[in-house]
C-alpha cells in the first residue's frame, strides 16, 4: 500500500517524508479538495520552527494505539510534527495540517479498536488526541442517517461506520473523521473529514452507551472513562473547517479516472487557482469524472487543476477557444491505461544549456507554456544529448590519445564503476535536461552511444588511430557515459540505425563498422549491460515497417536473430518510422513485422513515427511516389492512425512527440 503524508515543509526534504511514510505500511492517506477559501496566501513554516519541533520529538519509541497495539515513532513523527507545529492558518501545502491530520486519523481508524490514540509521550505538542468509536448500529436501528447541518452538507452515516473524534469547534460543533466501510477504496474504508453538531454526535454516541458531558467537550464512555476533546485553536479550527469534506482516502481528484489503486503523492490539497491563469472564478468543484475544475458564477469551467504522475498541482485556464485544455490530457489517458507516451525535448525551452547575448553566456529562461504542453502530451522523454559530439565536444586528438596512452588507469577506473577522471567532459546541458525530467516525473531514455548517422568527430577520424586504439576509444566513450548515468535512465538506445549506416552510409557514418567490424555492436551491448545492469537496452532502426529498399528489413532482422543466437543482451527493438504521405504503409504488413520481432523474444521499444507532408522527400529529392494525395493532412492523420493501431494491436508502447526532423508541426508517435 501507499501512504500519503503531509507534504513536506520546505526545510524538510520530500525524500525524508516518503521514507517516513513508507513504514506506515497499511495506511493509504490520499487527497483533498478544498474550498476556494483555501486560497489565501499566508506565511509558511520557518526552518527555525521546524528545527525546534523536530528536536522536541523523541528519536525512538512507539505511539500507543487502541487495543494495545503500537506504531513506531520513526514512522509517524515527521508527518505528525508538520501538523503539530505548522502555522495552523496557512493553506500553503508546505505546512499542510489537513494532510498530517489524515495520517493521525488513519492511525486511529485503521487500528480497528475503540479508544484514544495516545500521543502524549511521543508528540506532546500535538493539538489533538483522536478518539475512535465504532458504530455497530445507528440510533433507532435505521439503515442510514443524513445530517443536513453537517459539513459536508447532507452527510450520510451508515451502520458499522466509525467516528474518529478530533476536537471541538465553536458553536457546539465537533471535528471528526468518518470511516465508512460501505464505500471502500482499494480495500480501505473511505476516511472523510467532517463537522457535526455536538447534539448529533451525542445521538451517535448513545448506541455505545456513551455521551457528551454538559459542556460538549468530554466524552463519557460506558466504562466510566472520561476522554476530553481538546478545543481547537481559532486559526487551526478555521483551517480545518474549510477542509470539511476532504477525503483522506479516495480515488479522486488525484487518481486517473480508471485507477484501481491509490497513487502516492506529496501534495494532497489542490491549491487555489492563481489569478494569472484563472482570472475570475466563483468556486472550485470536482466533476463526476474526477476532474478538478474552477467554475465561474454560471457554473462554466474556466480552469482545471492537474497533477501529472503525482507531481505538483498546476492550473490551466480555459475559454471557449481553448476548452480542450479542460479535458483529460493525452498523458492522463496514457497513464490510466498503462501506455508509455514520450516526447523529444528542446533543451533551451526547459532552461537547459546556455545562450550568448552581448558576449555574456547565461542559462535560457524556462518557457512555461512549452513545459505545460510537454507535461500534458507525454509521460516520458527521449533525449539524444548524451551523444559523442556533445559529451566529448572539448576532446582533441591529443585528449583521445591520452585515453589510449593511460589505458591501464582508464580501464581500471571503468572496471571499478568509476567515470575516468582528468578529462574535459561536457555534461551540463544533458544533466540539466535529466534534472528537469526527474523533477517533472518523466522517465528519460537516452541514446547515441554508437550512432554512425550523426557522424564521428574529426578528432577521432583524423587522429591517426589504429583499430586497437579505436576499440579503446569507443569502449571509453560508451562506458564513461553509461557510468555517469547508471540507474538514472529508463532505457538506453545503445546502437542506432546500424543497418542503414552499413548499407547506405558514407565513410563517416560507417566509420566504426569499417574500422572495427560489425561485431563491435555485440561488444557495445555487453559493456552497457555490465555497467548498468538494471536499465533496458534497445537497438533502433529506421524504415523497417515501410521502406523502398528491400535490403534494410532483412539486415535488421538478421541482427536481431544474431543477438538471440549469440546471447547479446538486447531487450527491445525500437523502430523509427519516418514516413511519407506518398508512400503509405500497409497496416497488416506492419502488424506482421512487429509480431515477427516479438516472436524472436524482443519487446517492441517504440513507434517513433514522423509523417512528412511535403511534396518532395527532404533527404531524397528523386524519391518516387506510390500514390496521389489530394488532402495532405488527412493522409498524414490516416498514417498516424494506422501506425498507432498496429502498435496497439500487438500491445506495443506509443510515444508522442514533435517531429525530430522539424517536418511541419505534426506529432510523432514514438514510444
Amino acid at each position: 500500500m501507499s501512504v500519503q503524508p503531509a507534504r513536506s515543509p520546505r526545510a524538510l526534504s520530500r525524500r525524508r517524508f516518503l521514507q517516513a511514510a513508507s513504514g506506515l505500511g497499511s495506511l493509504v492517506v490520499l487527497g483533498a479538495l478544498p474550498t476556494a477559501a483555501e486560497g489565501a496566501t499566508l506565511p509558511a513554516l520557518t526552518a527555525a520552527q521546524l528545527t525546534g519541533a523536530m528536536a522536541a520529538l523523541p528519536k525512538t519509541g512507539t505511539v500507543k494505539l487502541p487495543g494495545g497495539k503500537s506504531a513506531r515513532v520513526s514512522d509517524v513523527r515527521v508527518a505528525a510534527a508538520a501538523f503539530a507545529v505548522a502555522d495552523a492558518a496557512s493553506p500553503n501545502p508546505a505546512t499542510n495540517p489537513v494532510a498530517a491530520l489524515g495520517v493521525l486519523c488513519a492511525l486511529a481508524a485503521w487500528s480497528g479498536r475503540n479508544g484514544t490514540l495516545d500521543l502524549s509521550g511521543t508528540l506532546p505538542k500535538s493539538p489533538v488526541r483522536p478518539l475512535r468509536l465504532a458504530l455497530p448500529r445507528l440510533p433507532s436501528g435505521v439503515s442510514s442517517v443524513a445530517y443536513g447541518s453537517a459539513l459536508p452538507p447532507a452527510l450520510v452515516v451508515r451502520p458499522k461506520a466509525s467516528l474518529v473524534l478530533v476536537g471541538t469547534l465553536a458553536a457546539h460543533r465537533v471535528l471528526a473523521a468518518l470511516e465508512d466501510p460501505a464505500r471502500p477504496v482499494a480495500g480501505h474504508p473511505r476516511l472523510e473529514l467532517v463537522v457535526l453538531r455536538a447534539a448529533d454526535v451525542a445521538g451517535l454516541l448513545s448506541v455505545l452507551h456513551a455521551k457528551l458531558d454538559s459542556t460538549g467537550t468530554v466524552v463519557l464512555l460506558a466504562s466510566g472513562s472520561k476522554v476530553p476533546l481538546r478545543p481547537l485553536q481559532s486559526a487551526l479550527a478555521t483551517r480545518l473547517l474549510h477542509a470539511a469534506g476532504v477525503r483522506f482516502v479516495d480515488q479522486t481528484p488525484i487518481q486517473p479516472p480508471v485507477a484501481t489503486s491509490p497513487v502516492l503523492t506529496t501534495e494532497p490539497v489542490v491549491p487555489a487557482p492563481p489569478a494569472s491563469i484563472v482570472p475570475a472564478y466563483a468556486r472550485v468543484s470536482q466533476a463526476p469524472d474526477g476532474r478538478v475544475l474552477a467554475l465561474d458564477a454560471g457554473g462554466t469551467p474556466v480552469g482545471r487543476a492537474m497533477t501529472p504522475a503525482g507531481h505538483s498541482w498546476s492550473w490551466v485556464g480555459g475559454s471557449a477557444a481553448t476548452s480542450y485544455l479542460l479535458d483529460y490530457t493525452p498523458r492522463e489517458y496514457a497513464d490510466a491505461i498503462g501506455v508509455r507516451m514520450g516526447t523529444t525535448i528542446e533543451p533551451g525551452q526547459v532552461g537547459a544549456g546556455y545562450v550568448e547575448q552581448n558576449g555574456i553566456w547565461s542559462r535560457p529562461a524556462v518557457n512555461q507554456r512549452y513545459v505545460a504542453t510537454l507535461e500534458t502530451i507525454a509521460n516520458r522523454i527521449d533525449y539524444a544529448g548524451y551523444n559523442l559530439f556533445v559529451v566529448f565536444n572539448q576532446f582533441t586528438s591529443d585528449t583521445w590519445r591520452s585515453v589510449v596512452t593511460d589505458w591501464s588507469k582508464v580501464s581500471e577506473q571503468l572496471d571499478a564503476g568509476v567515470v575516468p577522471t582528468g578529462f574535459p567532459y561536457y555534461w551540463d546541458e544533458a544533466d540539466q535536461v535529466l534534472a528537469f525530467a526527474q523533477a517533472h516525473a518523466l522517465p528519460m531514455t537516452a541514446g547515441g552511444l554508437v550512432f554512425g548517422s550523426v557522424g564521428t568527430p574529426d578528432s577521432i577520424t583524423q587522429g591517426g588511430f589504429g583499430a586497437a586504439d579505436l576499440a579503446k576509444i569507443l569502449e571509453f566513450s560508451v562506458r564513461a557515459r553509461v557510468l555517469h548515468l547508471r540507474g538514472r535512465l529508463d532505457e538506453w538506445h545503445v546502437v542506432s540505425e546500424a543497418a542503414a549506416d552499413i548499407l547506405y552510409g558514407d565513410a563517416a557514418q560507417r566509420f566504426w563498422y569499417d574500422q572495427l567490424g560489425e561485431q563491435i555492436i555485440d561488444q557495445a551491448y555487453r559493456w552497457v549491460r555490465h555497467d548498468d545492469p538494471a536499465t533496458k537496452l534497445s537497438i533502433d532502426e529506421d524504415g523497417i515497417l515501410k521502406y523502398d529498399d528491400a535490403r534494410l528489413r532483412p539486415k535488421f532482422l538478421g541482427f536481431l536473430q544474431h543477438f538471440k543466437d549469440a546471447g547479446v543482451p538486447v531487450d527491445r527493438a525500437m523502430i523509427e518510422n519516418n514516413m511519407w504521405i506518398y508512400l503509405p504503409p500497409d497496416k497488416v504488413e506492419m502488424v506482421g513485422v512487429l509480431q515477427q520481432i516479438q516472436g524472436m523474444g524482443y519487446e517492441i521499444g517504440a513507434a517513433q513515427t514522423t509523417v512528412v507532408t511535403e511534396d518532395v522527400w527532404p533527404t531524397w529529392t528523386g524519391r518516387p511516389k506510390a500514390v496521389s494525395v489530394s488532402d495532405p493532412l488527412a493522409a498524414q492523420a490516416a498514417i498516424y492512425r494506422d501506425v498507432a493501431e498496429a502498435y496497439l494491436q500487438v500491445a506495443a508502447p506509443l510515444r508522442l512527440a514533435r517531429s525530430a526532423w522539424n517536418f511541419g508541426e505534426g506529432l510523432q508517435i514514438v514510444e
